[in-house]
């Protein structure tokens, strides 16, 4: 079977299916993009095909006519490249990382129609967020109910567990991934400084940003009066390679997803029913994870598999410390455990697979 990942940056979801499907399936997958980490994805792809910057169509649409392809993953909401896809008559998944992320400068009547013309074509879609996005008044224009929907989290990877950590800081990390636009319109909608001034005085909490290094030193100075009031009590760092991460990342006691309740500019389907990625990270890493009942759909999967601690809000963790300290050995043994498998993605990868075959025919 013949696959091409088409989109603009390939995310760590895009390395963990691709690593997970070459280890289980006799299958060659090539990958077509502006740009990506090439240490991450170094050797993994069998071809690797750059876009130029503006109008990609014309050169997204002579590769498709001239590689024989079964099927097309298309992990990008862009509107140029999902129109050559569209025109390429070849079968295609849709795996939007974040849906319904609102488009820049466009009205919601613009941004129904945007998607309606991605997933409307679409033969399946593979959707990160859980069963409860189907309720979601949004999705529900979109008129999906006959359309072929698999639900795939990002999960965890063998590659990056870090073994169990004898020593471990009594602080809170958080991964913050913001990268898609400037740091400053980023960070600030939101609040992580709001977060930190009200979770650090607790627990000493720390930030690792997904940042390109021009954005990174914006929002460091942006972010220096939020340090000289916490002192060591919180810390901001600049990105660094997955397993990079998960190994700096293992020496914390938690890790943190936690929502400032008043933040309202953030899309209303992620907050409720997306189960983000840093969740796997954490595990990973074997962290525990204090988590915050607004983002509904993370937090009952931290109860389900009881990895973690969910606040009602971030204002509730000075009364809940000691429970959450009473839970540590607990929710740590969890961490260990389903990481392996129930939430590793070698145990699913099947699902993408088999989506691939039906599509295909």
């Amino acid at each position: 079977m013949k696959i091409v990942f088409i989109g603009a940056t390939p995310q760590a979801r895009v390395y963990k299916q691709v690593i997970a499907l070459k280890r289980k399936y006799k299958i060659k997958i090539s990958l077509i993009c502006f740009r990506y980490d090439k240490i991450l994805f170094k050797g993994i792809f069998d071809k690797v095909t750059i876009l130029p910057k503006g109008d990609p169509f014309s050169q997204i649409v002579e590769y498709l006519n001239t590689n024989k392809l079964d099927v097309i993953h298309l992990f990008s909401d862009k509107l140029s490249i999902a129109n050559a896809v569209i025109q390429s008559k070849i079968p295609y998944v849709f795996d939007p990382y974040d849906y319904f992320l609102e488009q820049e400068n466009m009205s919601k009547k613009e941004l129904l129609t945007h998607w309606q013309i991605i997933t409307s074509s679409a033969n399946a879609i593979l959707l990160r967020y859980d069963e409860n996005i189907k309720n979601n008044s949004f999705f529900k224009q979109l008129n999906l109910e006959n359309k072929l929907i698999v639900q795939m989290y990002d999960y965890c990877l063998e590659d990056y567990f870090i073994k169990k950590s004898q020593t471990r800081e009594n602080r809170i990390v958080h991964i913050g991934y913001v990268s898609k636009i400037s740091a400053s319109e980023a960070f600030s909608a939101t609040k992580f400084d709001k977060v930190a001034l009200t979770v650090a005085p607790i627990i000493p909490y720390d930030i690792f940003c997904s940042l390109w290094s021009d954005e990174f030193e914006l929002l460091k100075k942006e972010y220096i009066t939020v340090k000289n009031q916490l002192k060591d009590s919180f810390n901001l760092y600049p990105t660094l390679s997955q397993q990079e991460l998960n190994q700096r990342i293992s020496t914390y006691k938690y890790g943190s997803y936690i929502h400032d309740p008043i933040v309202k500019n953030i899309n209303t389907a992620y907050i409720k029913c997306s189960v983000g990625n840093k969740i796997f990270n954490y595990l990973e890493a074997g962290l525990p994870i204090i988590t915050t009942s607004e983002l509904e759909s993370s937090s009952n999967f931290v109860k389900k598999y009881k990895i973690g601690f969910c606040l009602e809000s971030m204002y509730s963790l000075k009364n809940n410390i000691k429970n959450i300290e009473l839970s540590y050995e607990e929710f740590l043994s969890n961490c260990y455990e389903v990481r392996e498998k129930q939430l590793n993605i070698m145990t699913h990868i099947y699902k993408l697979y088999e989506l691939y075959c039906k599509v295909r025919g």
